[in-house]
């Protein structure tokens, strides 16, 4: 008798554990899927914010350096650059 109560006293601890287990992984799912909501929002704006000052910048150059500009990261101002050196 004591046999069979200290199986479903185990059986119990095991189930309790599994239930455990199993809201924490669910937890864990979700803060995994709003890190990856939260990214991706992080990442949209990110893009917005490139396009909005590439704009900005393609507004105020003139047409052959918004083609350059539109395939930089990078936007150098043309009078601050200089002379590239010549060989003797």
């Amino acid at each position: 008798m004591q046999h069979l109560q200290q199986d479903k006293q185990k059986q119990e601890e095991l189930a309790q554990k599994r239930e455990v287990r199993k809201r924490a992984s669910e937890e864990r799912e979700q803060i995994r899927e709003e890190r990856r909501l939260w990214h991706a929002e992080n990442q949209r704006d990110r893009e917005a914010r490139k396009l909005r000052q590439t704009e900005r910048v393609a507004r105020r150059s003139s047409p052959a350096q918004c083609a350059s500009l539109a395939s930089s990261t990078i936007f150098p101002l043309p009078h601050a650059l200089a002379e590239p050196l010549k060989p003797p």
